[in-house]
């Protein structure tokens, strides 16, 4: 193979950590690896908001998360008992595509997050 394509037909160039040989020569997807990522967070918007705006991006939130959800990056969401607070298990490449991913909900300019990341337990390795 030279430059990405073999005598036969052309190959997709992607990094190496992204593409294995497999046998014959044709090239494979490797599963890439994704982080988990639990982020707890409370809204805190403007007192002063109108509540037609309030329901406008809660309606817009909602939709966005649907969207992160259907993407595979938005996987669990539980509520505080007694308290306005979330929590939610995400998934993503890296903490840069994890921030864009909040970033993308509307009420993110309110969201007072905290993000850890999470490490496989040695129990829960197969």
């Amino acid at each position: 193979m030279l430059f990405g394509i073999d005598q036969y037909r052309p190959v997709f160039l992607l990094s190496r950590a992204e593409w294995k040989i497999g046998t014959h020569h044709e090239m494979q997807p490797v599963k890439r690896k994704i982080m988990e990522f639990l982020v707890r967070w409370e809204l805190n918007p403007p007192a002063d908001m109108a509540d037609e705006e309030r329901d406008r991006l809660r309606a817009l939130e909602r939709a966005r998360a649907a969207e992160l959800r259907a993407e595979g990056i938005l996987k669990r969401l539980w509520r505080i008992p007694g308290r306005i607070g979330v929590i939610g298990l995400w998934e993503a490449d890296d903490a840069t595509s994890l921030h864009d991913a909040l970033s993308s909900l509307p009420m993110f300019p309110w969201m007072n997050a905290v993000v850890e990341s999470l490490a496989t337990h040695p129990q829960e390795r197969r």
